[in-house]
């Protein structure tokens, strides 16, 4: 189930209160067909703490390190202080056509989410 939540700011401000762990965000848009091949930026502010993005399924670009299988605690340090922007590989984009942008977050404790911008693509 998909609930509507308002980015950026934290999910802990909204309804997640006392909420660690993971959530994944996920918004639809139309990309202009007459959009020029160029290189395009995802900008996706600041999140706290770890993230992947995946533009129709395809991964664009993370920062942090999620745990791996067994092991409890993932590799944070000053991630949720850092501004993401990552590059979409050509092809990705469906000019004319639905697109969807996925975000997996993991906040491991305080605030969460995807709180600061800009939020958008470049």
């Amino acid at each position: 189930m998909w609930d509507e939540i308002f980015v950026p700011a934290k999910w802990e401000d909204q309804k997640y209160r006392n909420y660690d762990g993971y959530a994944w965000y996920r918004k639809s848009f139309i990309c202009p067909a007459n959009y020029a091949d160029e290189k395009m930026v995802v900008m996706m502010g600041k999140i706290d703490d770890i993230d992947q993005v995946f533009i129709n399924g395809t991964f664009v670009g993370s920062t942090g390190n999620f745990p791996d299988k067994g092991r409890e605690s993932a590799n944070s340090d000053q991630e949720y202080d850092a501004f993401r922007g990552y590059y979409i590989p050509a092809g990705v984009l469906k000019k004319g056509q639905k697109n969807v942008i996925t975000v997996r977050v993991l906040d491991t404790g305080g605030g969460g989410g995807i709180y600061e911008g800009p939020v958008g693509i470049l």
